[in-house]
């Protein structure tokens, strides 16, 4: 119980370290891959709750809701914040009894998986974790009371959209819309209009300080909220909430009585569902916007949206939704992708549009607005750079060891540094051999992160006269289609934002990719160098 708090609050030793670096290598010589091991044990615990009895919710729960898939979502969602992967390995290496908030069903699935768990020591982490979720309860309560009573002059205003998370650069940093960022792609593809009013939830305080400053100098149409779910509430809806919240913290614990301890864990949701129940419908926005950050879980405020008469989109601001073909399937979903519900998607083409109906559990509405780009900033591009003499380059993260073993993805075998460093080599050698510039946007650069082998091999190629790197923050349809072609490791989004394809190519520096991999969605794959030496001498 010790190691998950130490791991909810970033407080992990040298000793710990190496002890997750242990217990990988003992999934490895049991099952092979940790990354597939785990994978494939998290897929296994997000379809378990699919068929699952869940009529005991039938009597609190709003019966319209598909209460399989809310509870396969719910759960399955902290999956990939890697606290599990943690506590996984660490305890194996220590061979201690894995402890996790997990709910009863899961437990089988654990030991089954050969995962020697303590069935008491999870039951009271999930137990912890419930009570947490009330004190949230009241948390919001209370600061919905402060709102309403610092909020009880001001004229509320008409509010259209709203928007969850986005990061600084998401927003426009030009007064005509013209940069590439989200929110200016949006405006230009008319999705919204640029005289209507958006909402903005940003959970980070600091980031949010940011994107004011950002924006202090135009009139735009912004507003920022403290609260992920959209609301207007009178006074008396305010005392009709006690009751409510009085209701769930007794059925919470007539379920716990009952050894039922889900509903205590999402106690949160359900208060919230109720805020935008009781909410005026002429007073909160009209449409909302998820992106494929959030959307592996699917609030349960949005369910209202046909009774509010407000619509929920999920919009993706990449293309790279699946693990790479192999011998025993055409195409493998990521865990998180099982239980998907939306009804409303924005997609970027006909490829990305069948995926998604494929893998949808409801009927859904889709319409295809080609590629979005999420970030772009003011940052400088050299003017030396001869785009009509240029290759674009786009890696993949070139993650440390220790890094990338808390992923719990078959695809992260294939994402090592040591392919995307062969990747930039190979590439490097035939535009060097051809006279061509090479422009590298790197897709990360946090140094906690990034394998320093990797940037210690690469500081030769920061040298070379030939190669440009840009500032990770520039849109790359800044310059994408003034280069002769675009390189691609599979299966980076940045392949899909030329305007014409057959100028974009996946290169696969290994040759171990099937060259009609699902994943390219309709984009070249060239795997093996003498054929991309073929390609880019034919694109100049």
């Amino acid at each position: 119980m010790y190691l998950y708090i130490k791991i909810l609050i970033n407080r992990l030793s040298l000793k710990d370290i190496f002890s997750i670096r242990s217990g990988k290598k003992i999934i490895e010589n049991k099952h092979g891959s940790h990354h597939n091991f785990l994978e494939n044990l998290f897929i296994e615990l997000e379809k378990s709750y699919h068929n699952t009895d869940t009529k005991y919710l039938n009597y609190f729960l709003f019966k319209d809701i598909n209460k399989n898939l809310f509870l396969s979502q719910f759960f399955s969602k902290d999956l990939n914040t890697y606290r599990f992967t943690k506590v996984i390995l660490i305890s194996l290496a220590r061979k201690k009894q894995i402890i996790l908030p997990i709910p009863k069903h899961w437990y089988k699935i654990f030991e089954k998986n050969g995962l020697k768990i303590s069935k008491i020591g999870c039951k009271i982490l999930f137990f912890i974790q419930g009570l947490f979720r009330l004190l949230i309860c009241l948390k919001i309560f209370l600061e919905l009371i402060i709102y309403k009573l610092v909020n009880i002059n001001n004229k509320k205003s008409k509010l259209d959209y709203m928007f969850f998370n986005l990061p600084l650069e998401s927003f426009p940093y030009t007064k005509d819309f013209s940069d590439f960022s989200l929110f200016s792609e949006f405006i230009n593809k008319k999705i919204i209009s640029k005289n209507s009013t958006s909402l903005f939830f940003i959970k980070n305080n600091l980031t949010r300080l940011k994107i004011k400053k950002r924006l202090e100098h135009n009139n735009y149409n912004f507003k920022f909220s403290h609260f992920n779910f959209p609301l207007s509430l009178s006074f008396f809806k305010l005392i009709l909430l006690i009751f409510i919240i009085v209701l769930i913290f007794t059925f919470s614990f007539i379920y716990l009585l009952v050894n039922r301890f889900e509903v205590i864990n999402f106690s949160d949701e359900i208060l919230k569902y109720y805020i935008v129940k009781l909410s005026k419908n002429n007073k909160i926005p009209k449409k909302y916007f998820f992106n494929n950050t959030t959307y592996r879980y699917r609030p349960l405020w949005t369910y209202l949206s046909k009774e509010k008469n407000f619509e929920v989109i999920v919009y993706f601001y990449s293309l790279s939704e699946l693990d790479y073909k192999n011998d025993k399937y055409d195409y493998k979903l990521p865990q998180s992708l099982y239980s998907l519900n939306w009804e409303n998607y924005y997609t970027w083409n006909s490829s990305h549009t069948e995926l998604i109906k494929k893998i949808s559990k409801v009927e859904t509405t889709i319409d295809q607005f080609n590629s979005f780009s999420l970030k772009d900033s003011s940052a400088i591009i050299p003017k030396d750079i001869d785009f009509n003499n240029s290759i674009a380059v786009f890696d993949a993260a070139p993650y440390k060891k220790i890094f990338s073993t808390y992923f719990a993805m078959f695809s992260s075998d294939y994402r090592c540094y040591e392919n995307i460093l062969k990747f930039l080599l190979d590439i490097n050698e035939i535009c060097l051999k051809n006279n061509l510039n090479i422009i590298y946007k790197p897709k990360k650069s946090d140094s906690n992160q990034i394998s320093k082998y990797f940037l210690s091999k690469t500081k030769n190629l920061l040298s070379q006269n030939n190669f440009y790197i840009l500032d990770e923050s520039i849109s790359p349809k800044k310059y994408i289609n003034k280069c002769i072609c675009t390189v691609n490791f599979p299966f980076t989004s940045t392949a899909h934002l030329n305007n014409n394809a057959e100028k974009s190519v996946y290169y696969d520096p290994t040759g171990e990719l099937y060259l009609n991999d699902n994943g390219s969605h309709g984009i070249k794959i060239i795997n093996n160098k003498k054929d991309l030496d073929f390609y880019i001498q034919n694109m100049s």
